[in-house]
């Protein structure tokens, strides 16, 4: 699962679906984050990639806290549309990550509990400014939360394949 790309030297691509889109890619040892509307955002990505193939995919599973419309309509919405306009750049479509928030940031040890909404997204973005080595803050000077988000998730998939090719150099099935 998505050690393709390690092998390949093909880009990892994650996406942080919404009305703001947060993405990430790290193609040959860089690392690009941004944050836009769905359509900006994949264009962004696209142009970032030239003609390397997406080796490993990861768009964070749209879910939400109530059954509003954002939750039912708009962030599976805007990940079709991202997963849509990069789909002829993957590689393999086995490759693909679809985490739940809470899978992903366990991976980074993140944990939520009883811990509010606002705490645990200051924790990812500080973990992500620490990853990227910047602030992340929109012009205006607002925290970038889903751009943070995708560098995470970039961080955790990362982090998953490196346990995946460990397992493959040590004999054990990932």
């Amino acid at each position: 699962m998505g050690a393709a790309f390690l092998r390949h030297g093909a880009a990892l691509v994650t996406i942080d679906p919404g009305a703001s889109t947060g993405w990430c890619v790290e193609l040959s040892g860089a690392r690009w984050s941004g944050q836009d509307e769905p359509a900006l955002a994949a264009a962004a990505v696209l142009d970032l990639l030239g003609d390397a193939p997406i080796g490993l995919l990861a768009i964070e599973r749209p879910i939400g806290g109530s059954p509003g419309r954002i939750a039912r309509v708009s962030l599976p919405w805007a990940a079709g549309e991202v997963r849509g306009r990069l789909a002829a750049q993957q590689v393999d479509e086995a490759a693909l990550l679809l985490p739940l928030p809470g899978q992903w940031r366990k991976v980074l040890g993140i944990r939520a509990g009883r811990r509010k909404r606002d705490e645990i997204n200051h924790e990812i973005h500080d973990l992500a400014e620490q990853a990227e080595r910047a602030p992340l803050r929109s012009p205006g000077g607002g925290l970038e939360y889903d751009r943070a988000n995708a560098v995470c998730l970039a961080l955790a998939a990362r982090r998953l394949c490196d346990r995946v090719a460990e397992g493959q150099q040590h004999g054990s099935k990932p």
